[in-house]
């Protein structure tokens, strides 16, 4: 009968196992990283969108039409000049 105790059992280098936990490190931070990324976007994006809404319902319509726009604006000495450069 065959012993088991006198054959050679394979292992792999210790190199294998450290790359592989490094890479698996590496894989979970690059996660983590974009999970933070697109979450904080989200919660930027919906501050912005609520200060907007509010200014766009504090601001009155008829009053911002009756502003003097661009005419007023291109009618000025600099602008003029800076518009012709």
């Amino acid at each position: 009968m065959t012993s088991t105790k006198n054959q050679p059992t394979e292992t792999r280098p210790s190199w294998i196992y450290l790359f592989t936990l490094t890479l698996l490190v590496l894989a979970i931070g690059v996660l983590f990283a974009w999970w933070m990324a697109n979450s904080t976007d989200r919660a930027l994006r919906g501050s912005l969108l609520q200060q907007t809404r509010l200014v766009a319902n504090a601001l009155d319509i008829d009053k911002v039409k009756a502003l003097p726009g661009p005419k007023l604006i291109l009618t000025h000495l600099n602008i003029c000049s800076l518009r012709n450069v």
